[in-house]
């Protein structure tokens, strides 16, 4: 997380977290609340479509799961810099490869995983996405689909740095 000097203000902030091949990596079942849990068993109906781990013959990888940038702190390339930031220290973990999988729900966020060096490998509009025979996302403005997109680095130790 980045904050402000000045007014302790949040200026951007990333998540991550291990995502491993199960039937329910998302755990659904543990959700309670219904729109967490739609949310959810969308990125996992990508998930299974994009076979982003399986692309790259792995059974685990970083989730890149949010980036944020205050919206006064927008376009000045922040989002990107927390995104390499996280990319290279990551590396240092001692695992190789080391594979990285992260949907990207906004034209915003595709920009940023397509600038560092992330593959897409699906493409869900959100108007296709129909359970009970009803469209699940509505008035989603701009923002028409989410993508699934995966890289694989290799590892290093802290003699390479």
């Amino acid at each position: 997380m980045i904050v402000s000097d000045d007014d302790k203000e949040v200026i951007a902030f990333r998540c991550t977290s291990i995502y491993k091949i199960e039937k329910d990596p998302y755990k659904l079942g543990e959700i309670s609340d219904p729109g967490s849990r739609r949310i959810k068993a969308f990125n996992h109906y990508g998930d299974q479509r994009a076979k982003v781990l399986e692309h790259f013959n792995v059974t685990e990888a970083l989730h890149m799961v949010a980036l944020g940038v205050n919206t006064k702190h927008r376009q000045r390339g922040i989002a990107i810099e927390m995104m390499q930031a996280a990319l290279t220290m990551y590396q240092y973990l001692g695992v190789d490869p080391l594979c990285f999988k992260g949907q990207a729900s906004s034209n915003y966020s595709k920009k940023v995983y397509a600038k560092t060096g992330f593959q897409q490998f699906y493409d869900m509009p959100y108007e296709d996405y129909i359970v009970d025979g009803e469209q699940v996302f509505e008035n989603t403005g701009a923002h028409k689909s989410l993508a699934s997109l995966g890289q694989v680095l290799k590892g290093k130790t802290m003699d390479d740095a």
